[in-house]
């Protein structure tokens, strides 16, 4: 039971639109989405996961499947690409605890973001396109 008589709504289900409500909903408070596309959006490439994005993910619950579908990134080497010489190297293995890089594909943190949101039954509304907001109010492509 949400303590909190606030709601708020989110434009738009992609990475930001999905953690914003998971964290809303982890300090008890209500938060609708609204996507103007008919479906969860999937496209897209590899993202990287930094130290600061592990913390709030671990902080809203879904690092743990995030990690099932990503892989850890040990460290990475920096290259001058002309003369392919060695600039620097950063080793990531010396981090502790959730203070280290993931690489994962965006259609499946989307997917992880997404099963939270439906667990815990954020609802998210699919062919909703914002045409304004008057006096607080949100409203829709289709009147709503």
């Amino acid at each position: 039971m949400l303590e909190n008589s606030k709601h708020i709504i989110i434009v738009g289900a992609g990475i930001a639109g999905l953690t914003a409500a998971l964290s809303l909903r982890h300090y008890g408070i209500r938060a609708s989405i609204y996507e103007r596309s008919p479906e969860i959006i999937t496209a897209g490439a590899g993202i990287q996961l930094s130290p600061n994005a592990n913390r709030v993910l671990s902080r809203i619950g879904v690092l743990k499947e995030i990690s099932s579908v990503s892989i850890r990134c040990h460290g990475v080497k920096v290259f001058d690409y002309k003369s392919n010489r060695q600039l620097a190297l950063f080793d990531y293995m010396k981090f502790k605890g959730n203070d280290f890089f993931y690489f994962c594909h965006r259609a499946d943190l989307v997917g992880v973001l997404y099963a939270a949101c439906q667990k815990l039954e954020i609802p998210v509304y699919f062919n909703k396109n914002l045409e304004k907001i008057i006096n607080k109010k949100a409203v829709f492509s289709d009147g709503e």
